[in-house]
């Protein structure tokens, strides 16, 4: 039972089910404040130990209270009627002076059978036969609430009785007039929950509901999936079981557990993160805001959608970084997929920190491989071999009085992530500055000699390992035949361009001012990522001043290809390694080395410059 009372504000308690929102408390001041509160739109409210309970009405009632009205029509229910039931049957409502249409039907229908009437009486009740009574409960039967609700928002005589002024025609507002044979012969009834929104949304489209904002009405939007959690969790805190907030709110058991999940997967500052980019919550669009509602980085988020994207497979931390992915850096305009495919990245590194944090030796710091796993410097199988071989206490070496080819013998198959060498040149080089550096041999037989390292290359490289020779110019492509017999070779050689030339007769020929670098991999060498965003094949670096081989190349240039090809804890391999430049640059980095050179007065230099890294912390 219920009456309607003229009742003083101060007897009113607001009872939200849902968010109060600024735009549409907005739009109720502006049509009060003009044409004054209408009596014809009381509030609902149910008594509660000698006040009122707001059920239905909670944004007239901020508005009613910020003009100081002192007094509002109510409908009043008594105590013991469901403040939830009325708030949710409420936020379904339209002017109750519209001429009857489905909705309306549906309502007395369900309410008569909610009396205990049959179909047939129900028919005798509001003078319609037994057939289109059975049809119309059908229709409530096949179809899911909330579809009911967001057709019943567009239905015609609904949408265009408060157009905004200047609106002539109502079919600019985009209504339809929905009936039971539409329904009924639409398809609808043969899909889920969750394809029956999917259709009617895809029916009626993005503009229908952009435009539905902009009516002047306070029936308000329809409850979003914020304000629908923020329900269930209410009830939740109440003792209602599932099932029973199912029963409460009119959604199945399945539904109310999904959206209870949603809540225990993804954290609260996730959750409030995305209610503030949610559509129909962000910047209102109107004279203080952007006239085109598309500037608004605003997502329809629902449950189906945080499910899907893999969010409930992250940390908090990680949640939250992909979050601001999607809506910061993207502006939450992102394929399904690619979304996925993000989270999975988040997924493997979350799940890379977690193998550091179990398997590395506690006696051993963890910081710097676990900053590596952030960059995404590490396939999984690449991690657990580094930290094998940091548990190991894997060791460097520099070997010098010996051969390459017989040095790289004693070197594990598969035990080598990068190569970076610069073998001798086969030209016969002669340093342009007489030098107290040692000779070495540089005739044109040491290709046949790089071919026969290659295949020991070959064997202690990884599947995934990166390659690089260094190249003079005059027999660059010899060399690249040789290589070309075991690896794969880029085309784009590096360049590296030098502040000095290459001595020739400078007035017969133009004077080289770059090297070349071959860029080669193994087989599966594209499974290993180059760590830089974008690596230019043009490598601008001084040569070092104060050499202690005529060849030796600046370190800072072989940091960066160690850098760009490696990762912390991994091995690279120099088997011409001359005074060390190669395994300092790796050293320096973190990375363990391995080189051989023939020259043994080359050694002091290298421990003494190797020392000094140590020294550093390096």
């Amino acid at each position: 039972m219920y009456a309607t009372e003229l009742i003083e504000v101060t007897r009113l308690k607001p009872f939200p089910v849902r968010d109060i929102r600024p735009s549409t408390l907005e739009k109720i001041k502006k049509r009060i404040t003009e044409s004054g509160y209408n009596p014809a739109r009381p509030l609902s409210v149910v008594k509660s130990n000698g006040s009122f309970l707001i059920a239905d009405g909670n944004h007239r009632f901020a508005v009613i209270q910020e003009l100081n009205i002192d007094k509002v029509p109510c409908v009043v229910y008594e105590e013991g009627h469901d403040p939830y039931a009325l708030a949710v049957n409420g936020n379904q409502d339209e002017d109750t002076y519209a001429p009857m249409d489905l909705f309306d039907w549906l309502d007395v229908i369900g309410r008569l059978q909610d009396e205990g009437l049959t179909q047939e009486k129900i028919g005798e009740v509001i003078g319609w036969g037994v057939d289109k009574i059975k049809k119309c409960v059908t229709l409530r039967s096949q179809i899911v609430p909330e579809i009911l609700v967001f057709a019943k928002a567009f239905q015609k005589d609904r949408g265009t009785l408060n157009v905004p002024a200047g609106t002539k025609n109502e079919r600019e507002v985009n209504t339809f007039d929905f009936t039971e044979w539409w329904f009924r012969n639409s398809g609808l009834y043969e899909l889920n929950a969750e394809n029956q929104m999917i259709f009617i949304m895809m029916r009626f489209s993005e503009a229908l509901r952009v435009k539905h904002r902009d009516r002047n009405e306070d029936t308000y939007a329809p409850m979003d999936l914020f304000d629908w959690l923020d329900v269930i969790g209410r009830l939740q805190d109440e003792g209602l079981t599932q099932e029973k907030i199912g029963e409460r709110i009119g959604w199945s058991r399945d539904k109310i557990k999904k959206n209870v999940e949603l809540c225990l997967h993804v954290g609260p500052e996730i959750l409030k993160f995305a209610k503030e980019n949610q559509n129909g919550r962000g910047p209102t669009i109107g004279p203080a805001g952007p006239k085109n509602e598309h500037n608004v980085n605003t997502f329809d988020f629902t449950e189906g959608w945080f499910r899907n994207s893999g969010l409930y497979e992250l940390t908090a931390e990680n949640q939250m970084v992909f979050m601001k992915w999607f809506i910061e850096d993207q502006k939450s305009k992102v394929a399904p997929k690619k979304a996925q495919e993000v989270a999975a990245q988040l997924k493997e590194q979350q799940d890379q920190i977690q193998l550091v944090v179990e398997t590395l030796n506690k006696e051993l710091d963890s910081t710097e491989l676990i900053e590596a796993v952030k960059r995404g410097e590490y396939s999984t199988n690449r991690l657990m071999q580094v930290i094998g071989k940091l548990n190991d206490g894997a060791k460097s070496k520099a070997v010098y009085g010996v051969d390459s080819i017989q040095g790289i013998k004693g070197i594990p198959d598969a035990s080598i992530d990068v190569v970076i060498t610069d073998p001798p040149y086969g030209v016969d080089y002669v340093p342009s500055r007489k030098t107290d550096n040692p000779s070495f041999n540089d005739s044109d037989s040491v290709l046949g000699y790089i071919d026969n390292l290659c295949k020991d290359l070959k064997r202690v490289c990884k599947e995934n390992a990166h390659l690089y020779f260094f190249s003079g110019c005059v027999n660059a492509f010899e060399l690249k035949a040789v290589l070309g017999k075991h690896f794969k070779v880029y085309d784009n050689w590096l360049t590296w361009v030098k502040n000095n030339h290459t001595p020739c007769d400078f007035s017969a020929r133009y004077a080289s001012k770059y090297e070349v670098i071959w860029f080669c991999k193994m087989p599966k060498g594209d499974e290993r990522k180059l760590n830089s965003a974008v690596s230019p094949d043009v490598l601008e670096y001084a040569v070092e001043r104060d050499k202690a081989h005529d060849c030796q190349k600046p370190i800072e240039l072989l940091k960066y290809l160690v850098n760009n090809s490696s990762a912390l804890g991994e091995t690279v391999l120099d088997p011409f390694c001359g005074s060390g430049s190669t395994l300092l640059a790796a050293k320096s980095l973190k990375r363990n080395y391995i080189g051989f050179e023939i020259e043994k007065s080359y050694e002091p230099g290298f421990k003494k410059k190797a020392g000094e890294i140590d020294a550093l912390g390096g």
